[in-house]
């Protein structure tokens, strides 16, 4: 896991595959699952989490304190945060009430999370179910080791349809 607290060290790629995996880890989340993963800290402001995203091409960043995963905040949530520009006198009081406000204060506390050994059917219907893109993936002792998100899963679909999986 690479936490960035302000500018990016790691880029969010799909699970290095050397000599495939087998075909009981393709069934699980950890088999499909991207890592490393761009984390964010609490205090990072909205513009420079936007900034992270659309730099990245990612549309969400899980939470990381020094506790661990403490929540995920997702392009919508930034999109949400910003005022009504009906209600702004200038683009420079937008900017400065964007630049007060933290992650913390819209990010989606306590998450839907799932672990590498989590079948990727169950993790596709919490995904379903809950009208969500990406689930933080945590190992046993709760340490945030990749992310499933809705592209992992089409990714997992376009393998198998080719008939490139198992």
């Amino acid at each position: 896991m690479a936490q960035v607290p302000g500018t990016p060290t790691h880029w969010l790629f799909p699970l290095a595959r050397p000599g495939g995996v087998s075909a009981a880890l393709r069934q699980t989340v950890g088999g499909w699952m991207s890592t490393p993963v761009i984390t964010v800290a609490p205090h990072l402001s909205v513009p420079a989490a936007d900034h992270l995203m659309r730099a990245h091409a990612i549309h969400r960043l899980p939470v990381v304190d020094a506790m661990g995963l403490v929540g995920i905040v997702t392009l919508g949530d930034l999109r949400e945060a910003r005022p009504s520009t009906g209600t702004l006198h200038s683009l420079y009081e937008l900017s400065c009430l964007l630049a007060g406000t933290t992650v913390a204060q819209v990010m989606t506390h306590q998450p839907f999370t799932v672990t590498p050994h989590t079948p990727v059917s169950a993790a596709a219907h919490l995904m379903h179910t809950h009208n969500i893109g990406g689930l933080p993936v945590l190992d046993a002792a709760g340490r945030l080791v990749g992310m499933l998100t809705d592209s992992d899963l089409l990714r997992m679909f376009l393998t198998r349809w080719d008939g490139d999986g198992v």
